[in-house]
């Protein structure tokens, strides 16, 4: 064998939203599956104004991404002028340039940032 497989580092350690909250290079190494794609058309849906249903559950197992995604949406939902957000953005048009657009354009009308909340429950928490 003369030929090496390498992994990018970022993609071998775990997303923990309150330590990578802010960190642009792993939104800039997001790469957003079908399945992210179609929560953040869900999320997308939830920002107009006569939206109804602005609540979205993410289950899945251990390593499957949830954080990872949630690290995304948030830099999607931050403020428009800001680095995470243009990045975000940025890595999000290249899947899907229209909802990449819904995401500016809901941002940019908005009445400020979301209020971003970061709940990690710790395992003695659980039940």
């Amino acid at each position: 064998m003369d030929q090496t497989l390498a992994i990018d580092a970022v993609y071998t350690r775990s997303i923990n939203l309150s330590r990578d909250g802010n960190a642009r290079e792993l939104v800039q190494a997001y790469l957003p599956t079908s399945r992210a794609v179609q929560a953040l058309e869900q999320m997308a849906g939830g920002l107009g104004h006569a939206a109804q249903n602005r609540a979205l559950a993410l289950n899945g197992p251990y390593g499957s991404g949830k954080s990872a995604l949630g690290l995304f949406a948030g830099a999607l939902l931050s403020a428009p002028d800001g680095a995470l957000h243009q990045t975000a953005a940025g890595v999000l048009a290249q899947t899907d340039a229209a909802l990449a657009a819904r995401f500016r354009a809901a941002v940019a009308h908005s009445f400020g940032s979301p209020l971003k909340v970061l709940i990690n429950p710790r395992l003695g928490d659980l039940p």
